[in-house]
């Protein structure tokens, strides 16, 4: 049994394009082949991008991944309703396995108000060392350990440098050459304040609105949940699109409040939004999609807006369940 193994592992080698240094120990072999199998999977196509709504972040993925291979801290920017947040967690998913330890620390600026700085500073070491009950005032015994580890870590919705300054205080003293920190936030200057490399060129990501086919791509996919585009609403679609003007969220906001409706709805819509301050566009399509719900359903809205936020899902569904039936 033990020869058929190992004749086994030597076939699936044959047809791996992996290199082993001298003569191959199979422990090895099979974590490398593991490994290889592994980036594979993650390597994902713009087929794969699409199937998961993920319209035009093919080229952002690669430019984010070349900023990380030759910089240590990576700034991502950009207006609300871009998908930096989006951007920042497949990087994340398609790199974390690669490190020791990783965390990312979604909604920063949420998490603050919400829990304050003592108890996130707290979490996000814990979560990033693997240790449970950690003690502030002995962080730096932490951060020593931590030091010999390959670490992954985003900061997402970074405000206030000053506050990002709690978590990574003496980061160049913890964080050792291996490992990667990649921090969102609408402000340039912010990130800059943050990271404070001279060549921005090599750290900082603009990310930039989706040009017109992606975003009527993007559209398409909500509006028409990747079936055949409609022929009688293409003009129609590329009239929201350009109202958009390559905002992905404002795309997956409208698109999904039209899906099934006729044209009239459409048309009135459309009326609506016209009618908007430009930069009152984004809270306009928001407001539209609150207005279209049910009575039910905007109050359902609301509770899970005030009250439920962070919460774990199927607690939060037991608890709407029990006020509002199996509507929910």
């Amino acid at each position: 049994m033990k020869n058929r193994k190992r004749k086994t592992t030597k076939e699936i080698y044959e047809y791996t394009p992996l290199t082993v240094a001298g003569s191959w120990n199979e422990a090895e072999l099979v974590s490398e082949i593991v490994n290889h199998i592994r980036e594979k999977l993650r390597s994902t196509s713009s087929t794969c991008y699409l199937k998961e709504g993920l319209v035009g972040i093919g080229e952002s993925i690669a430019d984010l991944k070349t900023l990380l291979s030759n910089s240590r801290m990576v700034g991502i920017y950009g207006m609300g309703g871009l998908g930096k947040t989006t951007l920042a967690d497949v990087i994340f998913k398609q790199l974390c396995h690669k490190f020791d330890n990783h965390c990312f620390l979604r909604n920063f600026r949420e998490q603050l108000e919400k829990h304050g700085s003592t108890d996130v500073v707290k979490d996000f070491f814990e979560t990033l060392s693997g240790e449970k009950n950690i003690v502030l005032e002995y962080l730096d015994s932490v951060k020593k350990r931590l030091r010999h580890k390959k670490l992954l870590i985003v900061v997402d919705d970074v405000v206030d440098p000053l506050e990002c300054h709690s978590l990574l205080k003496d980061l160049h003293a913890w964080l050792n050459s291996e490992s990667k920190v990649i921090i969102t936030s609408r402000d340039k200057q912010v990130l800059r304040n943050i990271i404070g490399d001279v060549d921005e060129k090599m750290w900082l990501y603009s990310l930039q609105t989706l040009n017109r086919e992606k975003a009527l791509e993007l559209f398409y996919l909500h509006a028409f949940t990747g079936k055949a585009v409609d022929q009688n609403y293409k003009e129609l679609s590329e009239k929201f699109v350009d109202y958009a003007q390559g905002l992905p969220l404002a795309l997956k906001v409208l698109g999904s409040q039209l899906f099934g409706k006729d044209k009239n709805v459409w048309q009135r819509m459309l009326s609506k939004l016209k009618k908007v301050d430009p930069d009152q566009r984004i809270v306009k399509v928001l407001r539209i999609s609150f207005d279209g719900l049910e009575e039910i359903e905007k109050n359902i809205f609301l509770d899970i807006a005030c009250f439920f936020r962070g919460k774990y899902e199927n607690d939060v569904k037991d608890v709407l369940d029990a006020c509002y039936g199996n509507y929910t």
